[in-house]
């Protein structure tokens, strides 16, 4: 189970990475926006979720919350080059391409935020 501090981290990301995903399914996609949330995602990660701790939670919620942490911090980095990516993309089929990719990390990212946030839940 998490402690109350991690899963508001968890949630205020999960918000964060919701709006990213809306703006990256806009009709009229704006890198300069999909930018400026990612940044907050990243910031939000970086400056509170790593620095959470196992404090607080029994063996296998520390085993498992560790394991996912370890996977949200890969697939933020990911995100990034994903956007970069996109945002150098030239050509029509290519930056679709770039933005189906982009849109499935920010899923699993989703993904990975509801599993822990489920996991306090249960």
């Amino acid at each position: 189970m998490l402690p109350k501090l991690h899963d508001r981290v968890y949630r205020e990301l999960l918000e964060a990475l919701l709006e990213l995903q809306n703006l990256s399914i806009a009709p009229h996609i704006d890198s300069p926006s999909l930018e400026k949330q990612y940044a907050l995602v990243k910031e939000i990660f970086n400056h509170r979720a790593l620095k959470l701790t196992e404090e607080g939670m029994d063996g296998a919620s520390a085993s498992r919350w560790l394991s996912v942490q370890i996977e949200i911090n890969r697939a933020v980095r990911l995100l990034q080059n994903d956007l970069l990516f996109f945002r150098s993309a030239r050509q029509s089929s290519t930056r679709q391409t770039r933005l189906k990719t982009l849109c499935d990390r920010i899923e699993q990212l989703i993904g990975y935020c509801q599993v822990l946030l489920q996991e306090k839940e249960a």
